[in-house]
This record gives structure tokens, sequence and C-alpha cells, in this order.
């Protein structure tokens, strides 16, 4: 009996060892899975996204609204322009401005030929007699 008690013991033992292997593989190839298997982790929700600050637009002119270039609710990248203003009035003075400039640089060229062309004019023979009579009279010399 003692014989027959033993063998059913072991064989309960085999059975148990049995078992907790096949929970043991089930539990890692769960775990395995879980690890490995990508899981689609988006949330499918409604609602209202809010900004958690205001922010305020301002042109460093004044002037007439000239084109609108996002709309409501568009993405908007770091300085990326949101309107336009109309710069005819500014283009306009630009225009003038160097046109002045232009006119400015010719002028000056021609100061500058005048000066080149003088300067290599001889000097009256009464300035040099004024010249040297001065460097006769001054005691320095």
């Amino acid at each position: 009996m003692d014989s027959e008690q033993s063998n059913i013991q072991s064989q309960i033992r085999r059975i148990r060892r049995t078992i907790f292997g096949v929970i043991s593989v089930v539990v890692l190839a769960l775990v395995a899975i879980l690890l490995f298997v990508p899981v689609d982790e988006r949330v499918i929700a409604s609602g209202i996204v809010r900004a958690e600050w205001d922010t305020y637009l301002y042109a460093p002119v004044d002037g007439t609204l000239a084109k609108i270039e996002v709309n409501e609710g568009e993405a908007v990248e770091k300085d990326a322009p949101i309107l336009r203003l109309d710069d005819t009035e500014l283009q306009e003075q630009l225009r003038k401005i160097e046109a002045s400039i232009d006119k400015a640089t010719v002028e000056l060229e021609h100061k500058k030929k005048t000066l080149e062309r003088t300067s290599r004019l001889p000097l009256p023979s009464q300035f040099w007699r004024t010249f040297f009579l001065r460097k006769c009279a001054s005691p320095s010399s």
C-alpha cells in the first residue's frame, strides 16, 4: 500500500509539474506577445482644444490689410506671415528715396570730376607772388 500511495503521489507531482510547466509557458508566451506586438494606443474622443495662453498680434507700421495668409484654425509655423499689409505707399516712398540717392550719386561724381579738373589748372601768378612774399617774410625760414 505504501508503494501504491507513493506511486500515486509521484504521479500527482508529475501532473502538477506538467500543469505548472504549461502555465509557465503560456504566461511567458503572453508576456512575449505583449512586449513585442505593437498596440495602437490612440484614444478616439471628441472635445474642444483651447490654447493655454492668448497671443496678441501687431504690425510694426499702420496700414491697410491687403491679404490674410492663414485661415482660422490652421496651424502656423514660427515666423510664418499671417497677413500682409498694403505697401504701395511705402514702395512709392522707397522709389523716391532711391531716385534721390541716384541723383546725389550723379552730382557727387560731377563734383569729383570738377575738383579733379580744377586741381590740374595752373594757379594765377598773383597767388605765387603772395605765397613767396609771405614765405620770405616769415622768420621761421
